[in-house]
């Protein structure tokens, strides 16, 4: 849901063009944020547009049906602005200002953070159309393969020692990895409440089959079996069970991941998320959830040890 680009400024077209022609810079563009009020007919709303020079020059993004406008009368929307206007590919809307009212086909619909997916994209010349663009604007940087941030600062300070210039690539990292974060520690939560639930399930299972089997317990141990060996088979008569219930969880967990983080997603119109799970995580999964249970039903376990045959047919 986010595109990339390494550096950004303020200026004019002759600046833009100029930066462009330094030895550190692959291409620029320009671009301008500005407000619109648009309808479908039925529905009207104020939508944020970002107004692209170059749209081609785009790297990244999430499109999730057709592409990116490329004519004048062309216009993308985010997920939840779609939402919002009820509208589709190949759907018109139109756009209303003091100067000018203008249609747009719906070119593409994708999704991503900015505005809370309350976004519209055009071209610059899509704009035009319907107001003047102020001056200066922003410029989007790109550098040339393996120039750094620092080299290109160099370069554009030599020409433009006053103007600002932001390493955006780090600002999309640094928010990027706020959310990874966030995923992270959600992940964490996940997995101490898993823990909790499989050992005090296993808990209320075992303490319920011995207190169930407690007198042939006491039989098998005047037998001659030892707590231990008892004790190993309160542990393994489940073990079947958890398995079965470990194989189908990990079966249905990219599924469900998906859609739980569609849901978590959904604040920012968000229609399609890809989750993917290393298959280390599934073996470490796995391992946690047998090993709990297996902890869990040996610490429960112990009560046999105070199993005493003798004391049982005395009571009874």
């Amino acid at each position: 849901g986010v595109d990339f680009y390494d550096a950004e400024c303020s200026g004019g077209q002759n600046m833009s063009d100029a930066i462009a022609a330094m030895n550190t810079v692959k291409n620029t563009h320009r671009e301008v944020f500005m407000s619109f009020r648009m309808s479908n007919g039925v529905n009207e709303q104020n939508i944020n547009v970002r107004g692209i020079e170059d749209t081609s020059l785009i790297n990244g993004g999430c499109v999730l049906e057709g592409r990116w406008p490329v004519h004048p009368n062309e216009i993308m929307f985010a997920s939840a602005a779609a939402d919002r206007l009820d509208v589709g590919v190949g759907d018109v809307v139109t756009i209303k200002t003091n100067s000018a009212e203008e249609n747009f086909i719906v070119s593409g619909i994708c999704q991503g953070f900015q505005n809370m997916g309350m976004m519209g994209y055009m071209t610059l010349d899509g704009i035009s159309k319907l107001t003047i663009i102020p001056e200066p604007i922003s410029i989007v940087i790109n550098f040339k393969e393996g120039v750094s941030f620092e080299e290109f600062e160099k370069e554009f300070r030599a020409s433009y020692p006053e103007d600002e210039i932001v390493n955006y690539d780090e600002a999309v990292h640094q928010t990027v990895g706020t959310i990874a974060t966030g995923m992270k520690l959600f992940s964490y939560f996940v997995t101490v409440l898993t823990i909790l639930i499989v050992a005090f399930v296993e808990s209320l299972i075992v303490r319920t089959n011995i207190n169930k089997e407690w007198r042939n317990l006491g039989v098998s141990k005047a037998l001659g079996f030892t707590s231990k060996q008892l004790i190993t088979q309160v542990i393994l008569s489940n073990m079947p069970a958890i398995l079965i219930g470990v194989i189908i969880g990990l079966i249905v967990s990219p599924a469900a991941g998906s859609k739980l983080m569609v849901a978590a997603f959904s604040v920012f119109g968000f229609r399609k998320v890809e989750l993917t799970v290393e298959p280390l995580s599934f073996v470490l999964t796995a391992v946690i959830i047998i090993g709990v249970a297996f902890v869990t039903a040996a610490f429960r376990g112990r009560r046999i040890k105070t199993l005493e045959p003798v004391k049982m047919i005395m009571e009874e």
